[in-house]
């Protein structure tokens, strides 16, 4: 079945790109997607109004608890809707499963996971549920199956290998109109942000790239990129419908990958030659 996925951010600082390759991954998989910005929109009268079957929030620690309190009352008006929760907060603290009203967490990389997710669901009497818990990546609450003193079963998957080089090209690229539909601002700016590449070699205290290396066990290459030709047409892509003066690499570190580097850099200063920002290590 075709399956509508609510995502609700609370504010937009940066563009939220896990969100938008989900949608993109979702909509080329015939499911529809809406996203609601609270700043522009109050999101329990959103999802009123769109009546999702599925709402999504990517959640950071700190603001995960205006998420919680939010998704308690959104299930008030829409109880039969499916809560999922993804990013940093859940993926770090997978306890979060516990809390009321939610009904799976994402752990790790996210896209591929989200589309087995809605394509295992099924709609039942105005309510969504799963009838197969199985799917990597994801932990899940099981409503129908209380044990002594309340306790649900949680369902506990194991983490699938993270994406390689030529999987993350097989991406499509992210979908940055829902974003622009949602929220007039980021249509505006002239500063736009990209992604070449996932993790970091480095093992810095103040990251979290180590703890992400050491959940995922081995399970793929800690760092892994594009290729210059996929990141060129992105960047083409959008320049070509947007008025783009100024392109943020958002990297963890960008000039890892010597000969990467130098192939992207003659290809950028030829077909895109806009000045951008990067993060680097010294050394």
């Amino acid at each position: 079945m075709s399956v509508h996925l609510l995502f609700i951010v609370k504010e937009i600082d940066n563009e939220p790109q896990g969100i938008l390759l989900i949608s993109s991954v979702l909509k080329q998989a015939g499911h529809h997607v809406s996203l609601v910005v609270a700043t522009e929109e109050d999101p329990v009268r959103a999802a009123v109004r769109l009546q999702p079957d599925v709402v999504g929030y990517t959640v950071y620690t700190g603001p995960h608890n205006w998420y919680l309190d939010l998704n308690q009352r959104i299930r008030a008006q829409l109880p039969g809707v499916f809560s999922i929760f993804g990013g940093p907060h859940p993926t770090f603290f997978p306890e979060m499963i516990e809390r009321d009203g939610v009904d799976g967490i994402c752990l790790g990389e996210g896209e591929y996971a989200t589309l087995d997710l809605v394509n295992a669901l099924q709609r039942r009497d105005g309510a969504t549920f799963l009838a197969d818990p199985a799917i990597a990546n994801w932990w899940f609450k099981l409503n129908g199956s209380a044990h002594e003193h309340g306790v649900r079963e949680i369902v506990r998957n194991p983490l699938r290998p993270l994406l390689t080089d030529t999987e993350l090209d097989e991406l499509p690229f992210s979908d940055r109109e829902l974003l622009y539909n949602a929220h007039a601002q980021s249509r505006r700016t002239k500063i736009k942000p990209f992604i070449t590449g996932r993790g970091c070699p480095y093992d810095c205290a103040f990251c979290f790239n180590k703890a992400y290396s050491d959940l995922y066990g081995g399970k793929g290459r800690r760092f892994r990129r594009r290729s210059p030709a996929n990141v060129i047409r992105e960047i083409r892509e959008l320049t070509s419908a947007h008025d783009v003066r100024f392109v943020l690499f958002m990297d963890d570190t960008f000039i890892l990958q010597d000969r990467w580097l130098e192939e992207f850099m003659g290809r950028y200063k030829t077909e895109v030659d806009l000045p951008f920002w990067c993060q680097v290590r010294a050394n």
